[in-house]
């Protein structure tokens, strides 16, 4: 006891003693504001999540101030985010050093620039200052400017194909440049860059060494190796290290042979030829190159990947910035495509440096950079930060500074870096690249390539994203991470020209001008066009015939025929609402509330393709479907028609009428009337169904599947006569014959409830799911006023569900694990077996009903009407939505991403839903806050080129591209004029075209229909505003941008006169200089040229006394000779003899270790006169081998071996 009380007490007495010895520290440390910590842990527990770190210390420079000192377990650390204390520590040489925390930048990439300790460094960094030299960085110009270009093409499919991940093209972009540029080799036909192999390993490295920086405990290989994360971390630097060690091994072997080099090597300063110079000339380790390489590699892709992608994210969440930079490029690149970017180029662009250099400021590259101190270190503030110190200078919170950058600076303005606001900024507030002894060595790289690949983007694509820029949420790594990636959406960037309501001059047309005058009264959406191919039909109501027109040949400059008019062999009754046209384009369906009519097309023929040669007028035989039915019943209605997708002949209609019925026609004949619900009377005890919603609104048939009969589960006692029926059908469908195809037509209700209708095409035996069981679950149902559904082939199939107050849900239809019964009370009288389907919701979308006035949508009820879908056979991620206030064209991003993962062949894939779909609201005929609408009359999609077509109750007809093609350009993309001045194109465009580019405006309105009537008071005042908003935005701003422009330009001149006039006196001082050193040389040259004709002679006279002074030694050489040749026969013939001797002892050493065992074994004991005569014969063994090893030192000392 009394001992462990003595080791107790000696321990406290070193404590204290070791407390004492650092008693200066602590008192320094003391002056410093900051949170003290827990004992032991200090801070650790606030940043043990690397989410957490910058609120943390967010919250610690607001509660302590700019410079707070605190402890990391038993790591005594300085945060800091005041500028003229950051410039203190970045221009000390006593704060080179990096911190600790990037010890495992180390293992991952290897000891270099970005880690490597002082002096070590300074040295390295004055050896590869030149590699990055303003010479060598102009070199790769022609390297951006090609990458970017096939960057372009890699784009040119994700435009307009929803919101995308940008950032894996952008780092596989940045990696390739950074070898070609830095290491002299493209690496884009090797394998693993193909297949994106390489670039993984890098973020796996990227990735580990994170975590190995923020969880220290991670540097231990063996703590690695318990976490699971060692394997593949390793195998990843091996292959990064074999990657950077090929390209080096190529370079040498290529020298030694003296071949042409690769890209851009016969350069000396670009880095691996320097590096591998200095490898010649010993100043570095083979290793030293390696790491080297790794390192700038890592640092050259990576952080411009990053500020690329991030600035265009910014500017997608921000249009009006993206605006601005786009004129700006515009006025220097008039057209779209490629194009070469030059240096002066990039001076010119002053708009995207403010936008650069802001999109750096909220998001800078890295945002927190560590230095520890080598000895004690004074601030300008007065503290004193003691010697082992680490400090973290933060600059995310520094860059976001209200008292810095004003009250927005949480938000993306690039006017904080035009002249005037900048000017009075202290120099270290702003540094993306840090500043000082240490700074970035590839910050002129950055920068550069940055411009260029964003003025070719911004200038060829319009960037746009449905993220927040409120919900960006900020991680602390290496570099800046953002916890949740905001996906972009690309867009072709098209010209003012191209903006036109009516692209093909439809409203021209006889067609549409005889349309018109017979359109109906009522104001209620209907779809009375339709297109098939290159033909566009429209129904004439008023003398009730069919017109079409070709509008592809309509394209050219002389039109042969205006249109045709199909005239109907019977009667059309009925009041046709909506016309469409059979798959093949061989009928058409004429359909209204009362009643459906089918018009055969006849043959094509003709230069245009026009039926029977171009007639003006075409009689169709017509045929009514069930005339006398809905004679007899006045209450029945048509809710929907769709023409079969696997009709052979082309035929086969399904109708869906008011009273849950869908009857199947082919031809005039009926051929089914499959039950969908109960039976629904207007009149009657089945009245109560109408006002629950049980009647089916619209249906949609979905990709066909094998048939999956099952016998329903039915107890003898309660078998019904239908059960029996059912039994017998099943019993003969279980014969062995061909397998039975069924198609699901899924029906909708109008209280969102779906049943789907499992049957063949030329069968009666149908077998009704539902209600199909909707998840997630919602209290609504997804849907209490349906009216419209929509189906999507996808796979698993898309389906679309629209509410009349426009909402639009999105779901997967997918096959059920196991079979569900129906809960519905009113579907007891209707046979419904087990659903072998589910619906799963993933996302809905709300349109926008028009543009009511700021009052009535704040105070008023929300207008709603019915809305109807229709697909885009094109693109199938793409679905059109028209009501009675317009057109909205919404893309589904999701089914890109599924059909992603279908087609991947990694088992560690995953699928991630996560894209959102996006509405646009092309064109708007409801803007005022009245009841009064001007209804979409008819819409039919064109294809080849792409387009829609909008009719509307006042006559107007909308033409829009949907993709922009050759034909309907105004003026087609051009190159740049190859013949053009080098010198021109070196120095970009005048500032008198750059003033005239920023004035330029293009403002966008939004499509408008035409109104029924004169605008009110109200509507006036409304447009006005816009207007007012679009002078703000349009000129007044413009006008700031052109005064910026002009400071700027003004700066630019004086700066360069300034320069000017600096060089001459400087290029004046040194010839003056060269003079009187070229005169000094000449006189040092005559003196040592005198001085080596003196060597030369005293050379020759030695020469001639050391010749004359040598004795005639060739008798003795001969006989030195033959003594050599002697001693070495007699020195072979002796080691020969030691090794006969060596193997002699080693036989007898061998028998004796075996005699011993079998001694062992046997327990037999030697007499006493066999064992004194084996030892005497053993030691005269022993006693001989001494004298001849000795004998022969002796003889290898006398050689001298």
């Amino acid at each position: 006891m009394l001992t462990w009380t003595l080791w107790g007490g000696l321990l406290f007495l070193l404590w204290l003693y070791f407390l004492w010895s650092r008693r200066r520290f602590y008192m320094l440390t003391l002056k410093i504001p900051g949170p003290l910590g827990y004992p032991i842990l200090g801070m650790a527990h606030w940043l043990m999540r690397r989410e957490d770190i910058l609120n943390s210390f967010g919250c610690f420079l607001d509660k302590h101030g700019p410079t707070i000192y605190s402890w990391l377990g038993p790591i005594p650390f300085l945060i800091v985010s005041d500028p003229q204390v950051v410039q203190d520590i970045f221009t000390s040489p006593h704060c080179v050093n990096k911190g600790i925390i990037y010890k495992a930048v180390d293992d991952g990439a290897g000891i270099g620039l970005f880690s490597m300790n002082d002096p070590r460094w300074s040295i390295h960094r004055k050896l590869l200052n030149p590699a990055f030299g303003h010479k060598v960085l102009l070199s790769f110009l022609p390297t951006f400017n090609r990458e970017t270009a096939i960057l372009l093409d890699q784009l040119m499919p994700l435009q307009d194909d929803g919101e995308k991940d940008l950032i894996p093209l952008l780092q596989r972009f940045t990696l390739g440049i950074a070898t070609q540029t830095t290491m002299g080799s493209d690496v884009k036909d090797e394998e693993n860059f193909r297949s994106n192999s390489l670039l993984g390993r890098y973020q796996c490295i990227l990735e580990t060494m994170t975590d190995m920086c923020f969880s220290p405990w991670l540097n231990s290989r063996f703590l690695r190796q318990l976490a699971g994360i060692e394997s593949h971390y390793y195998q990843a630097k091996t292959e990064i290290r074999q990657f950077i060690r090929k390209i080096i091994e190529k370079k040498l072997a290529d020298d030694e042979r003296k071949t042409i080099p690769t890209i851009q090597s016969n350069d000396k300063n670009i880095f691996l030829n320097l590096a591998t110079d200095l490898l010649r000339r010993g100043v570095f380790t083979l290793k030293n190159v390696e790491d080297e390489s790794n390192i700038i590699v890592f640092g050259a892709f990576e952080t411009t990947a990053n500020a690329v992608y991030y600035t265009l994210m910014l500017l997608a969440m921000f249009p009006q910035y993206q605006e601005r930079a786009f004129e700006e490029i515009k006025a220097m690149f008039p057209n779209t495509g490629d194009f070469d970017v030059s240096y002066a180029d990039t001076q010119q662009m002053v708009y995207l440096d403010l936008i650069l250099n802001e999109s750096m400021r909220v998001i800078p590259p890295v945002p927190v950079v560590s230095r520890q101190t080598s000895q004690d270190l004074q601030l300008s503030n007065g503290i004193v930060v003691p010697q082992g110190v680490q400090i973290a200078i933060d600059i995310y919170h520094m860059h976001r500074s209200k008292k810095i950058w004003g009250p927005d600076a949480e938000t993306f303005n690039p006017d904080h870096f035009l002249p005037d606001n900048i000017r009075d900024k202290h120099p270290y507030a702003y540094i993306p690249f840090t500043k000082g002894i240490r700074n970035c060595i590839g910050w002129r790289y950055a920068l550069i390539s940055a411009k260029v690949t964003l003025a070719k983007l911004l200038r060829n694509y319009r960037f746009s994203t449905s993220f927040p820029f409120e919900d960006l949420y900020f991680v602390e790594d290496i570099t800046m991470k953002l916890k949740t990636v905001p996906l972009l959406e690309l867009q072709k960037n098209k010209k003012p020209a191209m903006s036109l309501t009516d692209v093909l001059e439809l409203n021209k047309t006889e067609l549409f001008a005889k349309i018109r005058d017979g359109l109906p009264v009522m104001q209620k959406t209907q779809n009375l066009l339709d297109c098939k191919d290159d033909l566009l039909f429209a129904w004439d109501s008023k003398e009730s015939c069919l017109l079409v027109r070709n509008w592809r040949s309509s394209l050219a400059a002389e039109v042969n025929v205006q249109y045709q008019t199909l005239i109907p062999s019977s009667i059309v009754s009925v009041e046709v609402d909506r016309v469409l046209a059979s798959n093949e384009g061989s009928l058409v369906a004429l359909s209204g509330p009362r009643g459906v009519t089918v018009m055969e097309l006849p043959r094509r023929w003709g230069t245009d393709g026009y039926y029977k040669d171009g007639k003006n007028r075409v009689t169709c035989r017509t045929y009514s479907l069930d005339t006398q039915l809905f004679l007899n019943n006045p209450h029945l209605e048509v809710r929907q028609v769709r023409w079969h997708p696997h009709s052979v002949s082309d035929s086969t209609l399904l109708v869906l009428l008011n009273n849950n019925t869908i009857r199947v026609y082919n031809h005039s004949k009926l051929r089914h009337v499959w039950q969908v619900g109960p039976s629904i009377l207007r009149s009657g005890a089945n009245s109560s169904l109408c006002d629950f919603g049980e009647v089916a609104v619209d249906f949609d048939i979905a990709p066909a599947g094998k048939s999956r009969d099952t016998e329903p589960a039915t107890s003898g006692e309660n078998e019904t006569t239908l059960d029996k029926s059912n039994k017998t059908l099943m019993a003969a469908k279980s014969l062995p014959k061909q397998e039975r195809i069924e198609w699901p037509v899924v029906v909708l209700r109008e209280n969102g409830n779906i049943y789907i209708l499992m049957t063949g095409l030329d069968s009666d035996k149908t077998r009704l799911q539902g209600p199909i069981t909707i998840t997630p679950q919602a209290r609504d149902n997804y849907g209490l006023e349906s009216c419209a559904l929509m189906i999507i082939p996808s796979l698993p199939p898309t389906l679309i569900i629209a509410e009349s107050n426009g909402k639009l849900h999105h779901a997967l239809l997918m096959e059920a694990e196991s079979t569900e019964h129906s809960f519905n009370e009113v579907d007891d009288f209707v046979l419904i077996e087990p659903a072998e389907y589910v619906i799963h919701v993933l996302e809905t979308v709300e349109l926008e009903l028009g543009l009511a006035a700021t009052g009535a949508a704040a105070g008023g009820e929300s207008y709603s009407c019915p809305v109807y879908l229709k697909r885009d056979l094109i693109n199938e991620l793409r679905y059109f939505a028209y009501h009675n206030a317009g057109l909205h064209a919404v893309t589904v991003n999701f089914i890109s991403e599924l059909q992603r993962y279908l087609d991947s062949e990694s088992e560690d894939d995953r699928l991630e839903l996560a894209a959102s779909s996006r509405a646009e609201y092309i064109l708007c005929t409801k803007f005022d806050s009245s009841d009064a609408v001007n209804a979409v009359f008819g819409l039919a999609l064109l294809q080849i080129p792409a387009g829609v077509v909008l009719l509307l109750g006042s006559g107007q007809v909308i033409s829009l591209k949907l993709v922009i093609d050759a034909q309907l350009l105004v003026t087609p993309n051009e190159k740049r004029q190859t013949g053009a001045d080098a010198s021109q194109q070196e120095s970009g465009p005048s500032f008198v075209d750059t003033i005239k580019s920023l004035l330029q405006r293009s403002v966008n309105q939004p499509i408008l229909a035409d109104k029924l009537s004169s605008p009110s008071a109200q509507e006036s005042y409304e447009l006005l505003n816009q207007a007012i908003e679009v002078l703000r935005e349009q000129y007044l701003k413009r006008h700031d941008l052109v005064r910026a422009a002009f400071a700027r330009h003004i700066n630019q001149i004086n700066l360069k006169k300034d320069q000017q006039k600096q060089e001459i006196q400087d290029l004046e001082q040194e010839r003056e200089l060269i003079s009187e050193r070229a005169h000094k040389l000449a006189e040092r040259f005559e003196e040592i040229s005198y001085n080596q004709e003196l060597l030369v002679r005293k050379c020759n006279g030695l020469m001639q006394k050391a010749n004359a002074a040598l004795p005639n030694s060739v008798v003795a050489e001969r006989e030195f000779s033959q003594e050599v040749a002697r001693l070495n026969k007699v020195t072979q013939s002796m080691a020969a003899g030691l090794e006969d001797a060596k193997k002699t002892l080693n036989k007898q050493r061998y028998h004796i270790a075996k005699s011993q065992e079998d001694l062992k074994k046997n327990a037999y004991e030697l007499p006493e006169k066999q064992h004194r005569t084996i030892t005497e014969i053993l030691t005269q063994l022993t006693g001989e081998i001494d004298r001849q090893i000795t004998d022969v030192k002796r003889i290898n000392k006398i050689v001298g071996v």
